[in-house]
């Protein structure tokens, strides 16, 4: 508890202190924003070193809806069935029996709801009240994080058909000025070690980018909308010098996830320092 109020207020007094300190507590390297080489560090340099705003309105999960309608993208969003500031307000006679609730604003802030009765449940308030009240962005030092009001979103939930995975599969896109460079697959979410593989943007499966190998290694099939989602990258992501573009398969369809401008907060450990620095060297502005 100490050490996350020392984190907190370090946040709020010098964000770019925070992120020297988490970036050398997670990967045992100092952090040099002044040149940065690899993605990780040209995370962190563009964190404080360009125009952020859009990424506040674009990492918004509600706002950002918008953005995917403008571009001619309606049809691969999630169902929305309600906003709201307030909890309480949640009205569980327009819902589905299942949904989903998350923050506008945060990072793993989601409840599934399997049975919309729940949704009064004590505990389901006092999760929703909690999030609100940890404003989101100071503790990681992502500033742009807190330009966004939390918010209460719920939407459809989407349900795995992929038997290569007991969870939705997320294919979580690296797009630099619009072009796919790679793709991170994350499956087997509900299990103890969250099975996560590279894959280069002609789906070859990357054993030389990663980390850390899964315990048992398996080939994830490359998704039949993958076309579609390189499509939709190239557009969504094409004024960015890098940003993360998510998405799930349901049905043969891509369904928008969220845009990530700060994946683990630039201390991402998924990819090894090859792979980091390929990525790098994709962002020319800094």
């Amino acid at each position: 508890y100490l050490n996350r109020l020392y984190l907190f207020n370090l946040g709020l007094i010098s964000p770019i202190k925070l992120s020297c300190k988490l970036y050398n507590n997670i990967t045992g390297k100092v952090l040099d924003i002044d040149h940065p080489q690899d993605l990780n560090e040209k995370v962190h340099a563009m964190k404080f070193k360009l125009d952020t705003s859009k990424w506040s309105m674009l990492a918004d999960k509600y706002e950002v809806r918008n953005y995917i309608i403008e571009n001619g993208y309606a049809d691969y969003l999630p169902k929305n069935y309600y906003l709201t500031s307030n909890p309480f307000k949640i009205n569980k006679k327009i819902l589905p029996e299942k949904c989903v609730i998350k923050t506008t604003n945060g990072s793993s802030t989601v409840i599934i709801v399997n049975d919309k009765s729940k949704i009064t449940n004590l505990f389901i308030w006092k999760k929703l009240l909690y999030w609100k009240l940890i404003p989101f962005g100071i503790i990681t030092a992502e500033p742009h994080y807190r330009k966004i009001k939390c918010r209460y979103i719920v939407e459809e939930l989407l349900e795995n058909t992929n038997p290569q995975s007991s969870s939705l599969i997320d294919y979580k896109f690296y797009c630099f000025y619009g072009k796919v460079e790679a793709c991170l697959v994350c499956a087997d979410r509900d299990k103890n070690e969250v099975y996560k593989i590279l894959y280069d943007n002609n789906w070859n499966l990357r054993e030389d980018w990663m980390n850390k190998m899964p315990t048992k290694l398996k080939d994830i099939n490359k998704p039949i909308s993958y076309d579609k989602m390189v499509e939709m990258c190239n557009k969504l992501g094409k004024d960015f010098p890098f940003v993360r573009i998510d998405f799930y398969e349901i049905n043969g369809n891509p369904i928008f996830g969220e845009m990530t401008f700060t994946p683990a907060g630039g201390n991402s450990t998924v990819g090894n320092s090859s792979f980091l620095k390929q990525m790098g060297d994709k962002i020319e502005i800094l």
